[in-house]
């Protein structure tokens, strides 16, 4: 009989204002790092594939270029 019942829709009168729980709570209760620290975690590892590169890798030598960009 509830076979499928995570599919069912939800209507207005079904959803209580007490039954919503904010993003940020569930992260802290779970430990979950927020999406800000997530994106700087990925980036820096992706990063750190990019420093094994050869140093005539194309994509290390972009790297390279926007650094002394940057400087200047």
């Amino acid at each position: 009989m509830l076979y499928g019942a995570e599919c069912w829709p939800t209507k207005g009168r079904h959803v209580h204002r007490r039954d919503q729980v904010r993003n940020n709570d569930i992260h802290d209760r779970l430990g979950v790092a927020p999406n800000e620290e997530k994106l700087v975690q990925h980036r820096l590892r992706w990063f750190g594939h990019v420093q094994w590169r050869p140093r005539d890798a194309p994509v290390r030598s972009e790297i390279l270029r926007e650094e002394e960009e940057d400087r200047s």
